[in-house]
């Protein structure tokens, strides 16, 4: 899905997220799952072994602090945190914007439904039957032409 170029600029948006995420309210780790889930749609939910050593990096940084309150270890942004976040806010929001309309694109063509499929085929350890496979094959490859005649159109309009 990414070149390891994009992938290296995704994994470094994460840290901003989650500084935008802050920006908003000081929460405690479990909240910033929450909230970055409903940032990306309902899609994607980072894991306590992403979020956590980002946590704890950023603190190391001096971007964001925690404190205890209650039971819970609450996370906010520092004034050094808010003011990094304003020179990505834009990569950020431009990010989220892309994601949230590749998700919306994804449920309008019914895609999101074929990766169900997939997920069942898996868990009920389902084998294709080769004729299947060729018509999927055809169909893919009709859908990858339409896609990449939108690219090239796009690309000669700009």
């Amino acid at each position: 899905m990414f070149s390891d170029t994009e992938f290296l600029k995704v994994r470094g948006l994460f840290r901003y997220i989650i500084l935008y995420v802050l920006a908003e309210e000081p929460l405690h780790g479990y909240a910033i799952m929450k909230k970055i889930r409903r940032l990306f749609g309902n899609t994607y939910t980072p894991s306590p072994g992403v979020l956590y050593p980002t946590l704890q990096f950023l603190e190391e940084m001096g971007l964001i602090r925690s404190y205890i309150r209650g039971r819970r270890k609450i996370y906010e942004i520092t004034e050094s945190g808010r003011k990094l976040l304003e020179e990505h806010r834009e990569d950020v929001e431009d990010f989220l914007m892309r994601i949230n309309y590749l998700r919306r694109f994804a449920e309008e063509t019914r895609l999101v439904e074929i990766v169900e499929v997939l997920r069942k085929l898996y868990e009920n350890k389902i084998t294709v039957p080769e004729k299947v496979k060729n018509e999927i094959r055809n169909h893919v490859k009709e859908i990858l032409a339409l896609l990449n005649n939108t690219i090239e159109k796009e690309k000669q309009n700009t």
